[in-house]
């Protein structure tokens, strides 16, 4: 249906598995995975040690110089997860249906591929989507009307990773947006002079539903949770005048910097009454490197339907493939869709642990070496060896 996108991009993983005598182990080199085959990264949670750790006893001959040496070559072999990376696999890759609902325009469901827009019109120039001006092109947001909805497929399994910032699993991109209030009027002047006076966001909400196989429904039915086109409304650009972008022909960029990373979840306890009193630059602020959008963790789904979720065999995760929105609320208004994201975490289909990440924290640090320690002392024989290092009772000249 879209023909800007591919849906078999692929992705490499390296990651290192220790796989030869104690102080010595093997990279097994660039593993690739065809994304929409929905398979995941092969590493789980529950087998973190026995699988990727073999010890070959005894150690004696290394003294203790084996076990900090060891440390530091995890340390420099260790994998870097990049925090603020996403590629296109990051998004929905494919539609699967749309039905307009009998809109008049914005009737393109590809615009709802890809990362959020990161600017858009101002009175026939780019400029960038901020929290008080939304994206609102034909190609950058696809409406639905009532009864209407829009099916959208990524290319890998979702997870309900325990690791994902505030849990949020994926974020749905609409053009609310924040409004200022007063008479003041969103004119791309300095974020820091405009204050915002309301917590009154123009909002068109639509309901979302999650699928492992694009037939089987469930649904965020709740009232109380969130709902597509919502709070918080997309920022395009980081907020940052020191690092601002000269892309603007014609327009003396004083603010806008790098674009923002749609992987990365905003504080679900933030609510636009926190805003009231802030300025347009303090707002950015909290935003940081996030886009903004709603953010949904399937763990608020209802419980039976949770529970329905197949748990993937490598991951250990429950797990969605499949997004649908619908607009139900009035025939007089429509729901809008810019973008659809997976979060990034470390251990996600992109970032896998890495090879000295024993305890699965995220860091390769001296937790990790007191795992690698508890390893050795357990072993029979060991733990002796540790409660009588260097002792010598006979023949010690």
């Amino acid at each position: 249906m879209c023909d800007d996108l591919d849906p078999g991009l692929r992705f490499a993983a390296p990651w290192a598995v220790l796989s030869r005598p104690f102080g010595a182990f093997e990279i097994d080199g660039t593993q690739t995975h065809q994304l929409n085959r929905g398979d995941g990264i092969p590493t789980s949670r529950d087998s973190m040690l026995p699988d990727r750790v073999r010890f070959i006893l005894p150690i004696l001959w290394a003294g203790c110089i084996a076990p900090i040496s060891l440390f530091f070559v995890f340390l420099s072999f260790t994998a870097t997860v990049l925090a603020a990376d996403f590629e296109p696999n990051d998004f929905a890759i494919e539609v699967i249906s749309y039905d307009d609902g009998g809109v008049s325009s914005h009737k393109d469901p590809c615009s709802a591929l890809g990362r959020p827009a990161v600017d858009t019109d101002y009175f026939g120039a780019a400029r960038p989507v901020v929290p008080v001006y939304a994206a609102w092109e034909q190609d950058q947001v696809v409406k639905i009307g009532f009864g209407g909805h829009l099916v959208l497929r990524f290319s890998h399994k979702v997870s309900d990773d325990e690791n994902n910032p505030y849990g949020t699993d994926f974020i749905v991109f609409g053009n609310a947006f924040q409004k200022i209030g007063g008479d003041i009027n969103w004119q791309y002047q300095d974020p820091a002079a405009v204050t915002i006076s309301t917590n009154d966001v123009y909002v068109e909400p639509g309901l979302v539903s999650v699928s492992q196989d694009g037939l089987t429904w469930y649904g965020y039915n709740d009232p109380n949770l969130p709902r597509a086109d919502t709070f918080a409304p997309t920022l395009g650009r980081i907020y940052d005048p020191n690092n601002a972008v000269d892309v603007y022909p014609g327009w003396l960029n004083q603010w806008w910097a790098n674009v923002t990373n749609p992987t990365v979840p905003l504080d679900p306890n933030l609510a636009p009454v926190d805003f009231v009193g802030k300025t347009v630059a303090e707002v950015c602020g909290i935003y940081g490197e996030s886009a903004g959008g709603t953010g949904f963790d399937l763990q608020d789904l209802a419980p039976a339907d949770y529970a329905s979720l197949l748990v993937d065999g490598q991951t250990g995760r429950r797990w969605i493939q499949y997004i649908k929105v619908e607009y139900t609320g009035s025939i007089l208004y429509e729901t809008e869709v810019d973008a659809v994201a997976d979060v990034s975490c470390c251990g996600d289909y992109k970032h896998p642990f890495a090879g000295g990440d024993l305890n699965h924290d995220c860091r390769v640090n001296f937790l990790d070496f007191a795992v690698l320690a508890s390893m050795w002392v357990d072993e029979e024989g060991l733990l002796a060896l540790a409660d009588n290092w260097l002792m010598c009772n006979w023949e010690c000249d």
